[in-house]
């Protein structure tokens, strides 16, 4: 069985090495992604549990909240839809921007 899954592995690193480098790119975040939701999920299990209470209770005093109250909520919500909304699997980096311009030395 180990062998099996020795060649197997061995077969994809193959298969990504013969690829352009943008579906090199596609290999690499589908091998990846499985990590990526290993540490994703603890994170929005972990936000829920502590922003579902405080959500609920700034619910239930929604009229008499503060400008600062309405903040938090505001990054509590940010907060629960950054770890537990999409994307759910591994994205390739942006590309790169334009070089920032050489200081000028006087």
């Amino acid at each position: 069985m180990k062998s099996r899954i020795l060649v197997l592995g061995l077969a994809l690193v193959l298969a990504a090495c013969g690829q352009s480098p943008a579906g090199r790119e596609e290999t690499a975040d589908a091998f990846a992604t499985p990590f990526y939701l290993i540490g994703k999920v603890p994170a929005c299990v972990g936000t829920g549990i502590i922003d579902g209470p405080m959500l609920a209770a700034a619910a239930l005093g929604n009229g008499y909240l503060s400008r600062t109250e309405l903040e938090a909520r505001q990054e509590m919500v940010d907060g629960l839809t950054e770890n537990c909304g999409p994307p759910y699997t591994v994205q390739p980096p942006p590309p790169p921007g334009p070089l920032p311009p050489p200081p000028v030395v006087p």
